[in-house]
């Protein structure tokens, strides 16, 4: 339960420029689901899609007499048969957008297509197909919020059903005051500002130890810290509710977001000290958001 009123903050005046989106997709049903967030973002901005499907890499070792070495060719066919499905029987083709089949590991081709398309924003899906989700999930969605300074929107397992194309109304902004943070905070905030929304600023406090010597001192401190990530002349748009909790964060968040209808959680996420070992972390709070999320996920990183 929250332990602290909400208040009246200023918000950040500023519009984004969102105008080149990456969609990256699998083909599958999720696909769909994935797309339609893509385009409630895309809407407002009248952003170009680029969507993009990546292919398994080229595999060198066929030889002439291997009636296997066909296979590629087969798989991109398929590929582009589908790609092209669903861009005649969504509302991709109503946009301006592009297609695109590649191939080659994640890490490498996606920083690529960044450039060359000059991407503002990241779109994907990410799916938990087993007890070892975790690993899948580390192998290409996590590697790419930790690994990029570019925003990343995750659009979780759970959301099964496609978005209807109306403006981002409710968006529920948790941060832990790090640097990350500072950068999701003003990104979260001119969202609202565009789609005319509110924003829930949440702190969680994990340690309970951290109340017990003047509790309702560190709460003012709390919500002083949550009120500086504003600054303090911008003009007033909206009233967003500042909330403070305790106990394990990705559960509260995730309470928190059920709780408020949330079109959208905004968070940041710290890059590895090491690289590569961030998508193996055993209890990692934007992992656990993010696959069990009733609304797609924004992440930062700085």
């Amino acid at each position: 339960m929250p332990v602290a009123q909400p208040e009246m903050i200023p918000l950040l005046r500023s519009h984004l420029q969102l105008k080149n989106i990456l969609l990256l997709v699998d083909l599958d049903r999720h696909s769909h689901v994935t797309l339609s967030h893509a385009l409630r973002i895309q809407k407002l901005r009248e952003s170009r899609i680029i969507a993009c499907h990546l292919l398994p890499p080229a595999e060198s070792t066929f030889v002439p007499e291997d009636p296997t070495r066909r296979w590629p060719d087969l798989e991109r066919r398929r590929s582009e048969l589908e790609l092209k499905d669903l861009e005649l029987h969504t509302r991709l083709k109503e946009v301006s957008h592009a297609l695109l089949l590649e191939n080659g590991p994640f890490h490498e081709v996606v920083p690529r297509i960044a450039e060359e398309y000059e991407i503002d924003l990241v779109v994907m899906g990410c799916h938990q197909h087993s007890t070892l989700a975790k690993l899948v999930f580390g192998s290409t969605a996590e590697e790419l919020l930790r690994g990029t300074s570019l925003p990343v929107m995750t659009v979780g397992p759970r959301m099964t059903t496609v978005a209807e194309a109306t403006p981002i109304r409710k968006i529920l902004f948790a941060t832990h005051f790090d640097e990350p943070s500072m950068h999701a905070a003003s990104y979260a905030l001119s969202l609202a500002m565009d789609d005319r929304g509110r924003v829930t600023l949440l702190h969680v406090v994990s340690d309970p130890r951290e109340l017990r010597a003047k509790p309702q001192r560190r709460l003012m401190e709390i919500r002083s810290r949550l009120k500086r990530l504003i600054p303090e002349d911008a003009d007033l748009f909206c009233s967003p509710e500042v909330l403070i909790e305790y106990g394990p964060p990705a559960q509260r968040i995730l309470e928190t977001a059920q709780r408020e209808h949330s079109d959208l959680i905004v968070m940041g996420v710290r890059k590895p000290k090491y690289s590569g070992l961030a998508s193996h972390a055993p209890h990692d709070v934007a992992y656990d958001v993010i696959s069990q999320a009733p609304c797609p996920v924004l992440t930062l990183s700085s």
